[in-house]
């Protein structure tokens, strides 16, 4: 009996030491270059060196953001703005905050540079908190944003802001569990490509209600879009209480046709209410058309709109406020 202990003994163990050498071979492949196609538009598995990235750039803006009261990416301001001229704040999520873009490529830092060179009476101010959705930005504007009398609100719409707590998001966290630190630590980029691939066969064949897709795409159903109209009536007549302009600036991720979709879905409501908004949907469409939309990424490993894109969004805001702002300005004095 004890021979056969020590026999099924080695087999494991002949097991175990064969599984790791392929785990440990596995890994040295994707490090090499395996399934490393950056123009995938929906890879299955980002290599951890492009995740180095935009931890990179994000441990910058934190840097920043750690000496703003409100942790906002941007320079600290005054309270009172200066005599003779006009205050411009954007409000949004991790757009303005700048989630793996780098301080001078946010697309309101850029809106703030072409406004110094042809209206420097006019500040700007980027107000954006990762993960921030429309209720959000209102709870601080009715909070602290009003205390800085802004003239204008820019609200950066992005597809996931009609979330108001309505549509639950269930995604896997397996992956991270304490029992998994080793392999995390050993073995990060086989860890992370064999998880997303069980990750998205369970969510194909058995856990269809998870991951990010779904949830957002709930946020556009009847039920939440009736509550997010509320979100709207409530922002509507804050600013009209405190006399502040207010317009939807939307800027979609990337040129996909999603975004025409479900961007349809609320510019209905904003004409209804009478928010002034621009819809960058289709300005981006022509100007990216036949690019594939990882190529407007972030980062390789970050799907937050890049550098070309964020141009676009500065450029057409500008035209779209600047003769409103030089009205302003005469009526002004």
């Amino acid at each position: 009996m004890l021979q056969r202990w020590n026999k099924a003994l080695q087999n494991i163990a002949i097991l175990i030491v064969a599984f790791l050498v392929m785990l440990f071979g596995f890994e040295i492949l994707l490090r090499l270059g395996l399934f490393h196609d950056v123009e995938d538009p929906k890879p299955v598995w980002i290599p951890r060196k492009y995740k180095l990235i935009e931890q990179k750039i994000n441990a910058q803006n934190l840097l920043i953001a750690q000496k703003h009261p409100y942790s906002f990416n941007d320079s600290v301001r005054a309270i009172q703005k200066k005599k003779g001229s006009r205050r411009i704040a954007v409000l949004g999520d991790s757009f303005i905050w700048g989630d793996a873009v780098a301080y001078e490529r946010i697309w309101s830092h850029k809106l703030e540079r072409i406004l110094q060179k042809k209206i420097p009476s006019v500040e700007l101010m980027s107000w954006g908190g990762n993960g921030w959705s429309t209720q959000r930005q209102l709870r601080f504007l009715k909070e602290e944003g009003y205390k800085f009398h802004p003239d204008m609100l820019l609200i950066g719409f992005v597809a996931n802001d009609p979330d108001v707590g309505l549509v639950p998001r269930f995604s896997f966290t397996w992956q991270k569990m304490i029992w998994l630190k080793p392999a995390e630590w050993f073995v990060p980029n086989a860890l992370d490509f064999l998880s997303s691939g069980i990750n998205n066969l369970l969510m194909k064949y058995g856990y269809k209600g998870y991951g990010y897709v779904v949830w957002e795409h709930r946020l556009y159903e009847e039920k939440n879009l009736r509550a997010y109209r509320e979100v709207l009536v409530e922002l509507r007549d804050f600013c009209k209480e405190q006399e502040i302009e207010l317009r939807f600036i939307m800027t979609p991720s990337n040129n996909a046709p999603y975004y025409k979709e479900v961007f349809g879905k609320v510019t209905p409501l904003l004409k209804e209410l009478e928010i002034p908004y621009l819809n960058l949907v289709s300005k981006v469409e022509s100007e990216f058309k036949g690019r594939t939309s990882r190529s407007l990424w972030a980062t390789p490993a970050n799907a937050h709109p890049g550098d070309e894109l964020t141009t676009v969004f500065a450029e057409g805001a500008f035209s779209y406020l600047e003769d409103y702002l030089n009205k302003e300005l005469q009526d002004s004095f």
